[in-house]
């Protein structure tokens, strides 16, 4: 075969050498030996100089592959054994192919040597060494990270729950962080929550997921009962009442009234109309009858004419101002006032200090 000046085994034969291949030549009037075993000559390369004989000795039984594999973990495990060996016979036989670990076995996380042989029953076998570095690059994975809304349980908010976990093909039990933490008071409308998970190997996985606390309930709100009021002043009669109302969001929900507390109520029936609206406006309503009727009309009861004064005795109702008026005679077109007197429910006693000399009409008018 025409070489260059210096050849190796591929400028000889034209293609590369295989595990078991033996090179013998003659240098400096000694043979020299090389043998091509895992991927590579011993004791080195051999390199023939031109006009040089060389004797190569080709292997019954090709046994090689890769050096150095890597395998993704599959399981807590490990990963199983996937060989990437050849092995081929080229002097017949039965050929037989055994590794230590064996196909499929279970390697760990981390490098493993592998020892594989090859024979023929002639006699002929061929050995060879690799690592498999068994790594673990997979992230967990996050579940339950789904967007969520629940109703408002407290003033402003909710304390929620979520179930969000994270599983791993290696690390039985991965860390999940997830912020704001389940269990947390989150206020009301959309809060986002970020998760982070990481395993052993220092794989992270991240997820986000909304979280919106709704208020849809309206405010409780509760009205008095209907009454009914006795006339006491000229316009009418004033009522004061309260109004209760509650939320389980708002702590403090609006009310309107269509007539506030305090209002002077007119002669009839008056329907009163309260609104309790939230923050979230939701609304609820209540309403009630005001019923004024009118006073017993006033009476003076009794007299006591005293030298110098003279004393009434006038019925009252509780609440109810009286006019106390008078003239000294009939034929008087107008009654002139001598005082009010506001009712306590009890008969009451008006004093006139300047009385006529000869005489005086009285009257007590209520409103």
């Amino acid at each position: 075969r025409q070489t260059p000046s210096e050849a190796k085994f591929a400028d000889i034969l034209g293609y590369a050498p295989q595990n078991g291949t033996t090179l013998s030549r003659m240098f400096g009037g000694q043979q020299q030996t090389y043998t091509f075993t895992q991927g590579s000559w011993q004791p080195s390369e051999p390199i023939a100089q031109l006009g040089e004989a060389v004797w190569i000795t080709l292997p019954c039984i090709y046994l090689g592959g890769p050096n150095y594999v890597v395998q993704e973990a599959v399981s807590p495990e490990g990963a199983p054994l996937q060989l990437p060996v050849t092995a081929t016979s080229y002097c017949g036989g039965n050929l037989t192919l055994s590794c230590s670990p064996p196909q499929g076995a279970m390697l760990p996380l981390g490098t493993t040597m592998v020892s594989c042989q090859a024979s023929d029953g002639m006699g002929n076998s061929s050995s060879w060494n690799f690592t498999v570095n068994v790594i673990d690059t997979t992230p967990p994975v996050i579940q339950g990270a789904s967007n969520m809304t629940f109703e408002c349980n407290m003033h402003g908010g909710a304390t929620v729950s979520y179930n969000v976990s994270a599983q791993d093909l290696v690390d039985p039990s991965p860390n999940l962080v997830c912020v704001p933490p389940s269990g947390s008071t989150l206020p009301i409308g959309t809060t986002v929550v970020q998760c982070t998970a990481w395993d052993a190997s220092g794989n992270t996985n991240q997820t986000s997921f909304s979280v919106t606390v709704q208020d849809t309930h309206a405010p409780f709100i509760s009205c008095p009962g209907n009454v009914t009021l006795t006339k006491t002043r000229p316009e009418g009669a004033q009522f004061n009442y309260q109004v209760f109302s509650s939320d389980t969001g708002d702590s403090a929900p609006m009310v309107e009234y269509s007539m506030p507390p305090g209002s002077t109520f007119a002669l009839g029936t008056t329907t009163v109309t309260c609104a309790a609206t939230d923050a979230s406006g939701n609304s609820s309503t209540c309403s009630f009858n005001v019923t004024v009727t009118s006073a017993t009309p006033g009476l003076v009861s009794h007299l006591n004419a005293a030298q110098g004064q003279v004393q009434l005795s006038i019925p009252t109702q509780a609440g109810v101002q009286y006019a106390i008026q008078y003239k000294n005679s009939m034929d008087d077109p107008t009654w002139q006032p001598l005082g009010f007197l506001q009712g306590n429910g009890s008969t009451m006693v008006v004093t006139d200090p300047h009385p006529a000399q000869t005489s005086r009409f009285y009257r007590a008018c209520a409103p």
